[in-house]
C-alpha cells in the first residue's frame, strides 16, 4: 500500500543523468500502480504453474509493462541516448547475491528487447484493432486448450462396475504357477531397482529372489522375498511394484498367477563407496588398523560414511560378545552395522 524503491549502495556512484533516469522509471511504475499488477501476475502464475504457456505469457506481459514505462521516461527526459546508457550501465552492475520481494529495474533476459524497442523509429505502434484481435485469439486458444486438457485427463475416476454375486467369481480361482522364464516373455514393462546407498557403502552384492502373485490384469498383487541380502530386499520389492505382465488365461479367462523373479545386484567398477571398516578382538575392543577406537569416536567418524560401520571379528571372538557390541553401536546412533560372514550380515 505504500510503495518503496530499493536502491543499491553503488547507486550514488552513478552519473546524475543515469540516477535521474532510473528514479524516473521507478516513479512511473509507482504512479501506474504496477506493484498491484505484479502481485496479480504472481497469483495467476501460482494457480497455473504447471502450464508452460503461462510462464511465457507472464514474461511477455512484464516485458511489455517495462517497455511502456521506458517510452514514457524517454519522452519525459527528452534524451534517448542517456536512457540507453543507463540501461547498459545498470546491466553491468546487476548482481544476484540475494533476492528481494520486488521486481527488478532490469532483468537480463529483457535487456535486448527493451533496447531494440527504444532504437526503433517513433510512431510505429500496433493498432487497437490488431491488439484486440490478438487478445481474443489468445484467450480463445487458452479456453480450447483447457477444455481439451480436462477432457483428456479427467479429474475423477470412472465408476467401477461391481460383479454380480450370482455369477461365478474368477478371483476365487487358485492362482496358477508359471515358471519364471515363461513370465519373462510375457513381461510388458519393468523397472530396474536402484542400488541402495547403504549396500554400496557396505559393498553388498548378490541375488534377491521373490515370489510374486500377479492379478488378472497383469499387475503385481503381492510379493515376498524367498532369498536375498537384507540390505537389498526393499529395493527389489519397490522396483517390482511397477512391473506389468500379459494376463494369464485358462480356457479363455484371465486368472491370477504366481511366479518367481530374481534381481542380480552387482556393483559396477568404481561404484563402491568408501566404507568405515573395523575389527573386534576377543576382549570386545574395536580397532581401526593398529589403533583402538572408543564408541564415541566411531560414531563421529561414521557420519562421513553414511552412518554405516563394517566389523570383522577376529579369531576366537564369541558370538555373544559380537552381538553385544553390535547392539551397543546401534544404541549409540549407528544406523547400519555389517558383520561379514554372519547370518544375517546386517544388524
Amino acid at each position: 500500500l505504500r510503495p518503496v524503491i530499493i536502491l543499491p549502495e553503488s547507486f550514488v556512484q552513478l552519473e546524475e543523468g543515469i540516477q535521474r533516469a532510473v528514479i524516473c522509471h521507478e516513479l512511473f511504475h509507482v504512479k501506474r500502480r504496477d506493484w498491484l499488477w505484479n502481485t496479480v501476475d504472481e497469483l495467476v502464475r501460482t494457480l497455473f504453474w504447471f502450464h508452460p504457456a503461462f510462464h511465457w505469457l507472464m514474461g511477455r506481459i512484464q516485458l511489455t509493462r517495462e517497455q511502456v514505462v521506458d517510452e514514457r521516461v524517454v519522452h519525459l527526459l527528452g534524451s534517448r541516448k542517456t536512457y540507453l546508457h543507463s540501461l547498459v550501465e545498470i546491466a553491468k552492475r546487476t548482481t544476484h547475491a540475494f533476492s528481494l520481494p520486488a521486481p527488478l529495474f532490469l532483468e537480463e533476459c529483457q535487456l535486448r528487447n527493451r533496447v531494440r524497442l527504444l532504437l526503433q523509429l517513433p510512431g510505429r505502434k500496433r493498432s487497437k484493432l490488431i491488439t484486440a484481435l490478438s487478445l481474443v485469439s489468445c484467450f480463445g486458444l487458452l479456453g480450447v486448450a483447457g477444455w481439451w486438457s480436462l477432457s483428456a485427463f479427467p479429474l475423477t475416476r470412472p465408476p467401477v462396475a461391481r460383479p454380480q454375486q450370482v455369477e461365478p467369481a474368477v478371483e476365487d480361482r487358485k492362482p496358477v504357477s508359471v515358471e519364471g522364464h515363461v513370465m519373462a516373455r510375457k513381461l510388458l514393462y519393468r523397472d530396474d531397482p536402484e542400488y541402495p546407498p547403504v549396500a554400496k557403502v557396505a559393498g553388498v552384492e548378490g541375488v534377491v529372489v521373490l515370489r510374486v502373485l500377479i492379478d488378472r490384469s497383469g499387475a503385481m498383487q503381492e510379493a515376498e522375498v524367498v532369498w536375498g541380502h537384507p540390505a537389498l530386499r526393499n529395493a527389489a520389492l519397490e522396483a517390482l511394484k511397477s512391473w506389468r505382465w500379459e494376463s494369464i488365461k485358462v480356457d479363455g479367462e484371465a486368472v491370477p498367477a504366481t511366479t518367481t523373479v530374481a534381481f542380480d545386484f552387482v556393483l559396477k567398477p568404481g561404484a563402491r563407496e568408501p566404507r568405515f571398516g573395523l575389527w573386534i578382538d576377543a576382549s570386545g575392543n574395536l580397532w581401526d588398523g593398529e589403533r583402538e577406537l572408543d564408541v564415541e569416536l566411531i560414531v563421529q567418524r561414521a557420519k562421513d560414511f553414511g552412518n554405516v560401520v563394517m566389523i570383522r571379528p577376529g579369531p576366537d571372538v564369541p558370538r555373544t560378545l559380537l552381538m553385544d557390541m553390535v547392539e551397543h553401536l546401534k544404541q549409540s546412533g549407528i544406523d547400519h552395522v555389517f558383520v561379514p560372514g554372519t547370518v544375517p550380515e546386517e544388524f
